[in-house]
């Protein structure tokens, strides 16, 4: 396999890693990882192997997908620290940073 063919691989395990981490599938992510693994070790051994310059694409796309798996990371931990929070609300609606419900629907005011 040439280093075309493996950049080509690369790009669109990049576009399933986005959706995966959109959809909080954490599974997938992993799965993923692997993949990507085996597929810069492969591009490590093609001859001759690309410029720096015709990676740059690439750094900037993982990095883009390490915002947004961080990005998700935090996200999961704040319901689960506000899951945890004594007192806290585990019912449909608006929560403040506390867990209380806010009350916001027309007319009515929302204090935290």
């Amino acid at each position: 396999m040439g280093a075309e063919s493996i950049l080509l691989e690369l790009d669109a395990l990049l576009d399933e890693e986005a959706a995966a981490i959109a959809r909080a599938d954490g599974t997938a992510v992993e799965t993923i990882a692997h993949r990507k693994l085996a597929a810069v070790t492969s591009l490590g051994e093609v001859r001759p192997r690309p410029a720096p310059s015709e990676l740059a694409w690439l750094r900037r796309r993982l990095c883009e997908n390490a915002v947004r798996l961080a990005h998700a990371r935090h996200c999961l931990l704040d319901v689960v620290q506000t899951l945890r929070a004594p007192g806290a609300v585990v019912s449909s609606g608006t929560y403040g940073p506390r867990g209380q419900t806010l009350r916001g629907r027309a007319g009515m005011s929302i204090t935290v």
